[in-house]
């Protein structure tokens, strides 16, 4: 019989250290009601000439950015976030060169476990073979774009390889940041519920038909997403079906992101001992499955 023992409450989301430097409340409430102040003086602004849906972008971004400064982990849920829901989002503010979230989450969270290896003298770095492996992995890609180099090679084709170094590179992060098991299932939980979700956005695009699906993925074009091939057919034939697509653009990309979900997600629904609830897992299984 499987185990039908509730799980711990150390598998919810956040698990942050708490603040040491101790300052008095009444200094804490001050500096408190003069940020909220002058960030509600700011946001008005903001609106006045912006675009809301900009400004509500740039508040959840600097958000989302002072908690990744805060723990490593937390940068590798937001990354796991991006990866799920908005892929191919880039930061709307260009300071020399664009940016996407997920660089940025990246970024952010390889930073973030450096400096802890180097501040922490009991921080450790785990090797191994797995750990050689990808390095050699690494050296073989980086001697194969040399071997590419005045074969038509752009600026994208850089910025690409960059992307995808920065994804392997997340490899010894998620290692050595998820050491526990309430670690695992934090990550776990993030996986599967962006998945689901994911899935859950591409199902009622499809049910709304070309119409709703264009109407809300041209809301991400500011984002950095394709203004063009919006809605996606089978074969770019637009007599025939269309494909769902979420906010992943590409079709290909998302199969592949709920293949990986629902077994995943299947493999933890009937687990004996399950590392998250069952209602997540058999949830976001379901909704991957239909998409």
């Amino acid at each position: 019989m499987a185990d039908r023992r509730p799980l711990p409450r150390s598998h919810l989301l956040p698990a942050f250290p708490h603040a040491t430097v101790g300052l008095p409340a009444w200094l804490v409430a001050l500096l408190g009601v003069l940020a909220a102040i002058a960030g509600g003086l700011e946001v008005a602004r903001l609106v006045v000439g912006h675009s809301p849906l900009l400004v509500l972008a740039l508040l959840l971004a600097l958000a989302g950015g002072v908690l990744a400064l805060s723990d490593v982990r937390a940068g590798l849920w937001l990354t796991l976030g991006v990866v799920t829901l908005l892929p191919f989002a880039v930061i709307p503010i260009r300071v020399g060169l664009t940016l996407t979230l997920f660089e940025a989450g990246a970024l952010s969270a390889i930073g973030v476990w450096l400096l802890l290896l180097l501040l922490h003298r009991e921080q450790t770095m785990q090797t191994g073979t797995a750990a050689w492996g990808v390095w050699l992995f690494l050296a073989v890609t980086l001697f194969a774009l040399i071997l590419g180099i005045g074969r038509g090679y752009t600026m994208e084709t850089f910025h690409g390889y960059g992307k995808f170094v920065l994804a392997v590179l997340l490899f010894f992060v998620v290692w050595n940041a998820t050491r526990t098991l309430d670690d695992a299932r934090r990550v776990v939980t993030v996986l599967l519920a962006g998945a689901g979700l994911a899935a859950f956005i591409g199902l009622v695009l499809y049910a709304g038909g070309a119409g709703l699906t264009l109407r809300v993925l041209s809301r991400l074009i500011p984002f950095g997403y394709p203004s063009g091939s919006i809605v996606r057919y089978i074969e770019d034939n637009p007599n025939s079906a269309m494909r769902l697509v979420s906010t992943s653009v590409d079709p290909n990309s998302l199969g592949g992101l709920l293949a990986l979900a629902l077994v995943l997600g299947v493999s933890q629904f009937i687990a004996r001992r399950p590392v998250v609830s069952r209602w997540l897992s058999g949830s976001a299984s379901f909704c991957c499955a239909a998409a």
